[in-house]
């Protein structure tokens, strides 16, 4: 139990547990603090575990908390050093997650878990999409969302779309719709935990603000800010403006795509989307943004 409520920041935030292990940008220390303080089950799952020790979010519960886990990466190099681990408590999977369905989460979980003490949600892709289906209650979940957007836009792709992903603000709506409260937002992730491990006399042990209060500005540049253009590398070759654009943000625009366009092209790439459907058109007006 940790013996000590957050000190150092006037409104209770976690950044001075952030510490790493294998994790990217100080999850490891936060998950940490959170499983010292609250009573969580003591197994993990990690999707889109890569090689299963690159910034792994759970390589420390494994290595030196001794946690069971289930690690699932969809084939290709990655899984090829994967399945090379020898760890007497880790299950790992090759397959790819879907939001319902036989290949739900729920589904693999279910082959080992009754319940998921932390699970880590990073292919990115339709993270949100796939957590909101979920009918398993992670007590911890760290979810990743698209950086780019700035902090106070809500946005998420449509059902079974993967065109701009979701941002962290639309972590924290679906998150609060399924009682879990965001207690840190990293460069990439946003860690939740469930509301109902926060019980009489714990209360002040995590924060209750929303993202933009938890937003971690010090690491990027000033579009963290502002977000003036908004991407998505994995999926689109299109770019959206935070506000309504003048000759010069369009004409920057204009420049960006030519040039993904270009190395698409050049790397031969034929996935990433040019075309805007019309059901991410209304997402990306009805979210206050502007093509």
């Amino acid at each position: 139990m940790a013996d000590q409520l957050p000190t150092g920041d006037r409104f209770g935030r976690l950044d001075q547990y952030r510490w790493n292990y294998s994790s990217r940008d100080g999850e490891d220390g936060i998950v940490k603090y959170l499983i010292d303080s609250f009573t969580v089950k003591p197994c993990c799952v990690e999707v889109g575990a890569s090689d299963g020790k690159t910034q792994s979010n759970t390589l420390y519960l494994r290595e030196k908390r001794g946690w069971e886990a289930l690690l699932i990466e969809p084939p290709g190099a990655s899984f090829e050093k994967l399945k090379t681990i020898k760890e007497d408590k880790t299950h790992i999977v090759c397959g790819f997650i879907e939001h319902e369905g036989d290949h739900s989460l729920d589904t693999f979980c279910g082959k080992f878990f009754s319940e998921i003490g932390v699970l880590s949600l990073d292919i990115d892709g339709n993270e949100l999409e796939i957590f909101q289906n979920m009918k398993m209650r992670p007590s911890i979940v760290v979810i990743e969302y698209n950086r780019s957007f700035p902090c106070f836009i809500d946005y998420q792709d449509p059902p079974s779309r993967k065109f701009f992903r979701h941002s962290a603000k639309a972590v924290e709506r679906v998150a609060r719709g399924k009682g879990y409260r965001p207690v840190a937002v990293t460069k990439d992730n946003v860690v939740l935990l469930d509301e109902k491990l926060i019980v009489a006399g714990k209360e002040s042990l995590v924060p209750n603000l929303p993202v933009e209060a938890l937003f971690d500005f010090k690491k990027d540049s000033k579009l963290r800010y502002n977000g003036l253009l908004i991407g998505c590398k994995q999926y689109t070759t299109r770019y959206v403006f935070t506000k309504k654009p003048n000759f010069m943000m369009r004409l920057i625009n204009i420049a960006l795509t030519a040039h993904a366009l270009y190395k698409q092209l050049y790397n031969r790439k034929r996935h990433l989307q040019f075309s805007i459907p019309e059901d991410v058109r209304v997402k990306i007006e009805n979210s206050g943004l502007y093509l």
